[in-house]
């Protein structure tokens, strides 16, 4: 049971890893300028992309659930304990935090941009309003790019974390290296 729940847990975190960073770059690398290229309207084309934002972020924030309770899974089913084991909790941690930052973010952006009394294109660049919403969209934009980075940072900490765990059980498997086995005489002198 406790190999086959491992593996589990290590293909959800994949997946959600995947479906996190891949929607993220997705959205702001191939549907936010394809909205603001193809839509007039900057107005019309930042509502519209907000409202994909808040659907997505529902996701976003499953996604980085699933990554943190996985990681708290895993930590725990591990019987050898190292620091890069614990320090991957951090990330989905932190990439939770952001999100929620960003959900704040983007209702009070929503909130700003339906209270103005015409679009926003029709806002001078030095307009208070404009400058509101284009702040808070510099804001956003920083959140979400935080996230991408920690999680790849995340990813970069598994490896390491995966690499120290399996050298480790090789190392206390008693399993000698092939060219030990190759050669008995270099077994017994302990040269690799």
């Amino acid at each position: 049971m406790g190999k086959k729940l491992a593996v589990a847990v290590g293909g959800l975190q994949i997946l959600a890893f995947a479906l996190l960073e891949g929607s993220m770059l997705t959205l702001g690398a191939m549907v936010a300028p394809a909205l603001f290229k193809t839509i007039a309207s900057r107005d019309l084309a930042g509502k519209t992309f907000g409202n994909i934002l808040g659907i997505w972020l529902w996701f976003a924030l499953a996604c980085a659930a699933v990554l943190l309770v996985c990681n708290i899974v895993d930590l725990r089913m591990s019987r050898v304990k190292n620091l890069w084991l614990s320090l991957r909790l951090i990330g989905p941690a932190l990439m939770l935090v952001l999100l929620a930052g960003f959900s704040f973010v983007l209702v009070r952006m929503q909130e700003l941009q339906n209270a103005l009394p015409k679009p926003l294109d029709d806002y001078a660049v030095t307009d208070q309003p404009r400058l509101d919403i284009d702040n808070l969209h510099k804001l956003a934009s920083n959140l979400l790019s935080a996230v991408l980075f920690i999680g790849l940072a995340w990813l970069v900490v598994s490896v390491i974390a995966y690499y120290q765990l399996n050298s480790g059980k090789s190392a206390a498997s008693g399993k000698t290296a092939p060219s030990a086995q190759r050669d008995p005489e270099l077994a017994r002198s302990g040269q690799n």
